[in-house]
C-alpha cells in the first residue's frame, strides 16, 4: 500500500457484558460471542465485580454493536448476562466542550488548559489534582 494513500477505518464502539459467572474466561466469553457476532472483536478487560460476578468489556464493530444492543443479552451456558453498548461523546479541543468539533466552535478557547481541572501551565496527563469539571468546576459533573 502507497504511504499516501487513504485508508478506511471502520468505526467501533465498547459493549460491557455483566453477569458473568465467577468462573468464566476469556476463551468462553468470545466463544459465545462468535455465535452471534459477524466481524472480529478485541477484548479489553474482564474484571470481578460485585458478589463474585464478573464484567467484560469488549471492543467491537458498530453494526455489532447494534447487533448486540437489539438483543440485549448474552446466554452463555445457563446464564443471561445484561449487555450494554458504551455511548461515546465526541469531545470539542478548542473549549473542552462535547458534541461539537472545534472547526464549528465559537465558545472561548481552552485548548492551553488542562483537561482535568481547566488550570493553566500544564496538561492533563502531568495533573496531580482529583478531577473537576472544565467548564463549571464541580466534582459531580466530571466526565469520565
Amino acid at each position: 500500500m502507497r504511504r499516501d494513500a487513504v485508508r478506511f477505518v471502520e468505526s467501533s464502539e465498547s459493549v460491557v457484558i455483566r453477569d458473568l459467572k465467577p468462573e468464566t474466561t476469556e476463551e468462553k466469553v468470545l466463544q459465545a460471542l462468535s455465535k452471534v457476532m459477524k466481524d472480529d472483536m478485541k477484548m479489553l478487560k474482564l474484571v470481578q465485580s460485585f458478589e463474585g460476578s464478573k464484567t467484560v468489556v469488549i471492543k467491537v464493530s458498530s453494526h455489532d454493536a447494534v447487533l448486540l444492543e437489539k438483543v440485549g443479552h448474552l446466554v452463555m451456558g445457563l446464564v443471561r448476562c445484561h449487555v450494554t453498548v458504551r455511548k461515546q461523546q465526541s469531545r470539542c479541543y478548542r473549549c473542552h466542550g462535547f458534541s461539537l468539533i472545534a472547526s464549528a466552535c465559537s465558545i472561548e478557547d481552552r485548548t492551553n488548559l488542562c483537561l482535568t481541572r481547566g488550570g493553566a501551565g500544564h496538561m492533563a496527563k502531568d495533573c496531580r489534582s482529583s478531577p473537576n469539571c472544565v467548564h463549571c468546576q464541580a466534582e459531580e459533573n466530571v466526565a469520565y
